[in-house]
């Protein structure tokens, strides 16, 4: 079915950004040609598209084409070009990095979701099932131009759906947790090609194989839905639904009468009932696929306290200890064995007889996720599944400490709204790769950031909102210390954290680091700490002119650029705004390819006590030591204290100098600073 959706208009090229209010549908337009996109989608999925826009963070590929489908003026760029989405005020604005350029040429328009940047030709996009995407293409817009820039998209969902719903119905064989459901039929396949310019499929591939989701979740005499998301071929077909109970498979076959075909939801809704026909089909229907739900674990009411964690033991007889402290509730830890009762326990343990994954179901409350891996055991998570509203989580110190999860469902966090405490949530989490958008939007109250993904060796992009929601902030110190993959910061990312004090360590160690954002502390004004920020960022050649000049409050600069060993040059205004700064101990220690010292460095910091190891090993340094020119006079730092009314005393200096033995003036200098 078809979605209300997207224009494109021409406006002026300005820096990245393009925006349009669609609250009060204004078109920012000037005497530009650069494409700006809005977007809106009436209650649409939730995998991943919810409500009445495209989330912040949305990617879509925008193809603009001569009438005859040649390259629009002959310009292969405006191919799949990315554009993404951000909220601004009420409305959505969106941006891209190359963005399409009309001209007074008639051409016309097509867009797609999700974009990726492999595909070279929109005719052949490979589409699949093993991810559960709700893949979208746009019907074509005609006659566009630079003096008809507007475009109305109207999105069509490239797939079909199985709603499949399940009842308990007087079923006693057992505690009733399902784990696992999967859809089939000669109808379907796993793989296949779209062709956005005709929203047709082709190439089929996996035709009868099953479409499996491991799905946890306990019976109930309410319905639960889950939303398989398949490639229907057009053809005719049975559906083999099949439900595994109490680790008992049961398939059920389902009789249709038509051909599987886009933008439809199959709903089939089951019952179950004993151990001898523990499934049955009560009835299916067929309905256009709009104003539905899809996503990874569709909570009802009675799921709200639930926490799913996935395990993998990796041998049999190992003892799991599960990271909820102070839990009160039940857990069933989906081996078949056992469900467990706990009053107020921290960490809970469980022996598997035998290697496996297995999915954990704890149901109740608990007020910390902690784990006790930091003792030196195995930490064996792999991956989050969900995490309740009704559990009354407030802090999430150490939750996963040492764990082996590879990536974060978008949302996982969402019902985290009383959690204050992050610190160390995922630290030493080495397989872990990338992070979701927004996941900490919901996570409003959270204060302490410190060591979240420290030791995240891994990761290799920090997303550019990640914190946009979290004004309590107060601590980012070690963050994202030990991230060794990092190689760039989004210029913003603390924006909306003014009242942090502490980025003590915040990239230490992030050694594929090369460049930071001029603007990454501009709103910071409560800084105090920026002690090892980026000690041993040893990618770093240069910091910006301005990095620190709002942090007016800031006392400590102990180390912040120690072993980076690529910087070669220091900026003359890099502390100027810092007036309360009282220690510099090893501040550059160890720069080794820094060739200057900015003589004006420290003319504004005339607090400070302790200048020890600041320049330790600096061996390449050359011209002359910093000093501050008062009435015409030089006053170097090693002359300071010769002028008490102008300086405070400096009270530690030992090897300030160390190894600098190229600065014109190294003879002067006294041995104390040696």
């Amino acid at each position: 079915m078809k979605a209300k959706g997207i224009f494109i208009s021409a406006i002026t090229a300005m820096a990245v950004l393009t925006g349009c209010n669609e609250d009060e549908n204004i078109v920012n337009r000037t005497n530009g040609n650069e494409l700006c996109i809005s977007a809106t989608i009436p209650t649409l999925t939730r995998a991943p598209i919810e409500g009445t826009q495209l989330p912040d963070h949305s990617q879509i590929g925008v193809s603009l084409l001569n009438p005859d489908g040649s390259d629009y003026d002959g310009n292969a760029h405006c191919k799949n070009v990315l554009y993404k989405s951000e909220t601004v005020g009420n409305g959505t604005s969106w941006s891209s990095a190359n963005p399409i350029i009309l001209s007074p040429t008639i051409g016309k328009a097509v867009a797609y979701y999700p974009y990726s940047a492999s595909i070279s030709d929109i005719s052949a996009i490979p589409v699949e099932t093993a991810s559960q995407t709700d893949y979208l293409y746009s019907d074509w817009v005609n006659g566009l131009s630079f003096d008809k820039p507007q475009a109305n998209f109207t999105m069509n969902h490239a797939l079909c759906a199985v709603q499949v719903n399940l009842t308990n119905e007087g079923y006693t064989a057992g505690p009733g947790q399902v784990t696992q459901l999967s859809v089939s039929s000669p109808a379907l396949a796993t793989t296949a090609s779209l062709n956005v310019q005709t929203g047709q499929l082709s190439a089929f591939a996996g035709q009868g194989d099953a479409i499996t989701l491991d799905k946890t979740f306990t019976l109930t005499g309410e319905s639960q839905g889950t939303k398989v998301i398949a490639i229907p071929t057009g053809t005719q077909g049975n559906l083999g639904i099949k439900v595994v109970v109490d680790k008992a498979a049961s398939t059920v076959p389902v009789s249709l009468n038509k051909p599987l075909v886009q933008g439809k939801v199959y709903v089939v809704n089951l019952k179950v009932k004993d151990a001898k026909t523990p499934v049955e089909l009560v009835s299916v229907t067929v309905k256009d696929w709009v104003q539905e739900v899809v996503g990874d674990f569709n909570a009802s009411p009675t799921q709200k306290d639930n926490y799913i964690i996935k395990v993998n033991i990796p041998s049999n007889s190992t003892t799991f200890k599960s990271n909820v402290k102070g839990f009160t509730g039940t857990i069933n830890w989906g081996d078949g064995t056992e469900i467990t009762s706990h009053s107020d326990e921290n960490n809970p343990s469980h022996t598997y007889a035998n290697a496996g994954t297995y999915t954990i179901t704890h149901k109740g409350t608990c007020p910390q996720l902690g784990s006790d891996f930091q003792s030196g055991l195995e930490n064996h998570i792999t991956d989050i599944i969900y995490i309740g509203s009704e559990l009354n989580i407030t802090s999430m110190t150490y939750a996963f400490f040492g764990s082996k999860i590879t990536t974060l469902k978008e949302g996982v966090f969402n019902n985290l709204s009383r959690v204050t405490d992050f610190t160390g949530a995922f630290q030493s989490c080495s397989f872990l790769t990338s992070l979701p958008v927004g996941l900490f939007d919901k996570c409003t109250q959270a204060t302490d950031f410190s060591n979240t993904f420290n030791g995240c060796k891994a990761l290799v992009n920090i997303p550019g909102g990640l914190f946009f929601k979290n004004t309590e902030a107060k601590s980012f110190s070690g963050t994202f210390q030990g991230c060794s993959a990092i190689k760039g910061i989004f210029p913003k990312l603390f924006s909306q954290c003014g009242k942090v004090t502490d980025f003590s360590d915040t990239f230490s160690g992030c050694t594929s680091l090369t460049t930071i954002p001029n603007e990454l502390f501009h709103d910071c004004h409560k800084v105090t700490d920026f002690s090892r920020t980026f000690a041993s960022c040893a990618s770093l050649i240069n910091i910006p002119t301005d990095l620190f000049s709002r942090c007016s409050i800031v006392t400590r600069f102990i180390a912040t650029f120690s072993g980076c060993s690529a910087l070669k040059n220091i900026p003359a205004s890099l502390f100027y705004g810092c007036q309360n700064v009282d220690n510099f101990h090893n501040a550059f220690f160890q720069c080794k390819s820094l060739t200057t010292i900015p003589a004006g460095l420290f003319d504004r910091c005339k607090r400070v006590s302790d200048f020890s190891g600041t320049f330790y090993g600096c061996t390449n340094a050359r011209g002359e030591s910093p000093y501050t020119l008062i009435n015409g006079q030089k006053i170097h730092l090693y002359e300071r204290n010769n002028y008490p009314s102008q300086f405070t005393r400096v009270q530690v200096m030992t090897r300030c100098f160390s190894e600098c033995k190229f600065l014109t003036d190294f003879s002067k200098i006294g041995q104390e600073w040696k």
